[in-house]
């Protein structure tokens, strides 16, 4: 270690006396942070938002050794990501699937956070299917390899409407007791129309079955005479007439049912 011995004239109470003053040895330290753009660092009070080199003196301390410490900052290299589609419109009631995708040089994304929330089909993908029932701007926030993070966000327009000849009906059901295919209904995978008449047909014609309720669906028995009466329905081909309504909106729908056992 080298010492140094400095004379150093002090004027005390109007006397002046001399006092040795050791200065230790000097420790130099280089060191580096690599943090995410648009992120601080905090270091002994100060916070450190720019790229480039800082110095620290610390005086004694245990070691009894100074100490210049050069910290240099600087931030990771972030990578490009963009969402697919862009704003985009769908019709009332279905889906778009999201995709983010990098640019050729950037690194694939980790995960993805996808908002608003409930709406989304998976949280932690990048790539997520979103369905709603309102005009918004979906935002998801990505995270590369350096757990950095960026956000992204595209605006979907729901372009409105009944989507009447979006209606399913099925053409077979098996009324077993299974849990399984146990009932005939229409399908609405939107929700927003309702059945106005649900009417079941043997071959001959003849009514079997009609249901103004509004699960509007068959079980495969026929009733016979009072409302705790019924049947079943024998395996057969029977024939519907559904009226589908919405908004104002009509539409009829028939068509040949199997009823399988």
């Amino acid at each position: 270690m080298l010492v140094l011995i400095l004379l150093v004239s002090q004027q005390l109470k109007g006397s002046s006396y001399d006092r040795e003053i050791e200065v230790m040895d000097t420790l130099f330290i280089d060191t580096s942070i690599v943090i995410c753009p648009g992120t601080e660092f905090l270091f002994r009070g100060d916070t450190l938002r720019e790229e480039g080199l800082y110095d620290y003196f610390f005086s004694g301390g245990l070691a009894q050794e100074d100490t210049l410490l050069f910290l240099e900052l600087s931030f990771h290299f972030l990578p490009e990501y963009y969402l697919t589609p862009s704003d985009t419109s769908i019709l009332l009631g279905e889906s778009v699937d999201f995709s983010v995708q990098q640019t050729s040089g950037s690194s694939a994304p980790v995960s993805a956070t996808w908002s608003p929330a409930e709406y989304f089909s998976c949280q932690g993908c990048t790539e997520s299917s979103y369905s709603a029932v309102f005009d918004d701007t979906i935002q998801v926030i990505v995270v590369d390899e350096n757990n950095c993070t960026q956000e992204l966000s595209s605006f979907v327009e729901i372009l409105s409407g009944c989507l009447l000849d979006k209606v399913l009906v099925p053409n077979i059901f098996t009324p077993n007791g299974d849990d399984i295919n146990d009932t005939f209904a229409p399908i609405f995978p939107y929700g927003f129309q309702y059945v106005d008449v649900f009417q079941i047909y043997n071959r001959w014609g003849q009514l079997i079955h009609e249901n103004t309720e509004p699960d509007h669906e068959w079980d495969g028995r026929i009733q016979t005479g009072g409302s705790n009466s019924s049947q079943l329905a024998p395996a057969d081909i029977y024939y519907y007439r559904i009226i589908i309504k919405c908004l104002g909106e009509r539409r009829v729908i028939t068509g040949e049912l199997t009823l399988a056992r």
